[in-house]
């Protein structure tokens, strides 16, 4: 599954601008990411969270993910799943039939 994104303004330099990134990241990784550039931390203030501060992969060139897997679909309602561990990756689409009552 792939995603596409921007990013711009402060922190962005020249070396990075207009190129492209096909590092490994997930959505979850937003908000440590955005709390460790404002300064922050979400270390023991949260729940336990699957994201990682990917501040450096986004902002330096050349630099690699320290994330190797990425969960699909896991919430229990869904019927379509999926997990990738570097270049692999599994997809499991369960069907089944909801019916009125």
């Amino acid at each position: 599954m792939r995603g596409t994104a921007f990013v711009t303004g402060y922190g962005i330099g020249a070396s990075v601008a207009g190129t492209v990134n096909s590092q490994l990241l997930h959505a979850a990784d937003w908000l440590p990411t955005l709390v460790g550039l404002g300064g922050g931390t979400v270390a023991g203030k949260t729940l336990p969270l699957d994201g990682m501060d990917q501040w450096e992969v986004i902002s330096r060139p050349n630099v690699e993910t320290q994330r190797t897997e990425v969960v699909y679909g896991h919430e229990a309602a869904s019927v379509n799943a999926g997990i990738r561990i570097g270049d692999w990756k599994v997809s499991i689409v369960l069907s089944h039939q909801v019916t009125a009552v």
